[in-house]
């Protein structure tokens, strides 16, 4: 059976059962954050790129039925529980420990996720920078003064600790997004220590012991079975949290590993935004050609890694 969650909408002209003007914002873009959330919870990226798996659709059918209120304004959803939307994720064997629990529904991640938001958690690996940039989308609503604050329904806050969006976490969301690094090409040598099929997520254990995870964005990790415990190259991008520490890793392609691979066992640092990498480009611009990179390059690698790199890309 589907489970009910409201949505408190609070503003100084106390609209009530009459709702606030562009309410209809809310009602539209709350079902696809909460999307965005479900996909960060399962996959580490708040994206689907192409088909959406059956067990997705289903955990996210949300369902705006009815809105009351007399002082503040309520709108009041059916969305289904993941034991029930999704049970195939609940029978494999899990990759990552933060998976939601078999009971919650998307208005409980989506909750997670303000609530690593409001208090600045720059570490959190419940949101990415397409989510947060979703987040920012409900920034209208504040700024014309229809709404002060939107309580957000959630049956793991129920003790008057509920989250909240208003202008305190908007401007959370806006600090962090403007300082996550920009996503990096990446080649990476290590282990293929675990496939999951329903998610297209995968982990690679490297050298240093620390488990790596990623999502394939292109091909079927089905194809990829034969290289379990096996060493492997991956090429793709890194991308990253605030924090600059690796979110997680999307793949284009993951091959067998050669012996030169080994070089590539580390993954590279986070840059901030405004930090060495445009410097970087910019000396490229003016002393022209790879010469202005080598030495320079914003991380750990050495020229002779860089240069196996460019050649791959090339």
């Amino acid at each position: 059976m589907p489970e009910i969650r409201r949505v408190i909408l609070t503003s100084d002209h106390h609209y009530g059962k009459r709702l606030p003007p562009q309410a209809g914002l809310v009602i539209q873009l709350l079902p696809s954050l909460i999307a965005d959330s479900v996909s960060m919870a399962f996959r580490r990226r708040s994206r689907f790129a192409g088909k959406k798996p059956g067990w997705f659709k289903a955990a996210t059918d949300i369902r705006f039925i009815a809105h009351e209120g007399e002082d503040k304004s309520e709108l009041i959803f059916e969305v289904p529980r993941f034991a029930e939307a999704a049970p195939e994720l609940y029978q494999q064997q899990e990759l990552w420990p933060l998976r939601p629990d078999a009971w919650d529904t998307g208005f409980e991640v989506f909750g997670d996720v303000l609530g690593d938001i409001s208090s600045d958690c720059r570490d959190s690996d419940r949101f990415d920078g397409g989510l947060l940039n979703h987040v920012l989308k409900l920034r209208p609503l504040f700024r014309q003064g229809i709404v002060r604050d939107i309580e957000v329904g959630s049956r793991r806050h129920a003790n008057g600790m509920k989250p909240h969006v208003n202008s305190a976490v908007l401007d959370s969301a806006q600090r962090m997004h403007q300082t996550t690094p920009t996503p990096r090409r990446l080649k990476l040598h290590g282990t293929l220590d675990m496939l999951r099929v329903s998610t297209q997520a995968f982990g690679i254990k490297l050298a240093s012991g620390e488990e790596a995870p990623g999502v394939l964005v292109q091909g079927d990790v089905c194809d990829l079975q034969g290289f379990l415990n096996c060493r492997v190259t991956v090429y793709g991008r890194a991308v990253y949290r605030p924090s600059g520490r690796l979110l997680r890793i999307e793949a284009e392609e993951i091959v067998r590993a050669s012996d030169r691979d080994r070089f590539f066992a580390t993954i590279p640092p986070g840059t901030p935004p405004d930090g060495r990498f445009k410097q970087t480009i910019a000396e490229q611009a003016v002393r022209g050609g790879l010469a202005a990179i080598i030495g320079k390059w914003p991380g750990d690698e050495t020229d002779e890694q860089i240069q196996e790199a460019l050649h791959r890309l090339s």
